[in-house]
């Protein structure tokens, strides 16, 4: 990073000595990708109470771990399993013969929908029982979207999709 102009600062994020030698104040950005929740958290914290301003861009384990950063006034987020299980998923769908513009569109679906639950779950986080519950409704939703999509859009091949599972799979008639 040294060789492209950024200058570099090893330390524990979690003391505020370090990040006040490190230039925190005058740094245009902090980039939080703390494997343990508890101490990303403590750091962000930290930054948020004397940086106010300094923008914050976090990596998160799980949705738990978002909110609890989103509680803190962090915005940009990023799951780390979201993200690698979208690119396995794509792997999967090509292995399996869908066309690269419906693996697009599936992801893109999924994605959409899963961030908007994301910042729905959100409001009540803490409540178990409500996130459940809308997962559930989402779930469903998704699954009423797909099959939607494969009776309109048949098997590629010109040929239409039964959505009814037969042996747990879709056919194609």
């Amino acid at each position: 990073m040294r060789r492209f102009g950024a200058q570099i600062y090893y330390g524990d994020a979690g003391r505020l000595d370090i990040l006040q030698a490190a230039g925190a104040d005058k740094a245009r950005a902090f980039v939080l990708a703390v494997d343990k929740v508890d101490s990303s958290l403590r750091i962000a914290e930290l930054v948020r109470t004397h940086f106010p301003d300094l923008p914050i861009y976090a990596r998160a384990r799980d949705r738990t771990h978002v909110h609890k950063l989103m509680d803190l006034g962090v915005t940009v987020i990023e799951r780390e399993t979201f993200l690698a299980a979208l690119e396995l998923t794509k792997d999967v769908l090509r292995g399996l013969g869908l066309k690269e513009s419906e693996v697009k569109r599936l992801i893109e679906t999924f994605k959409r929908l899963d961030e908007r639950r994301l910042y729905e779950d959100y409001q009540y986080y803490t409540d178990l029982e409500k996130v459940r519950a809308n997962a559930m409704s989402q779930a469903k939703e998704l699954e009423e979207l797909f099959a939607r999509d494969v009776e309109e859009l048949g098997d590629g091949d010109g040929k239409p999709v039964s959505a009814e599972p037969q042996d747990g799979r879709v056919s194609a008639g």
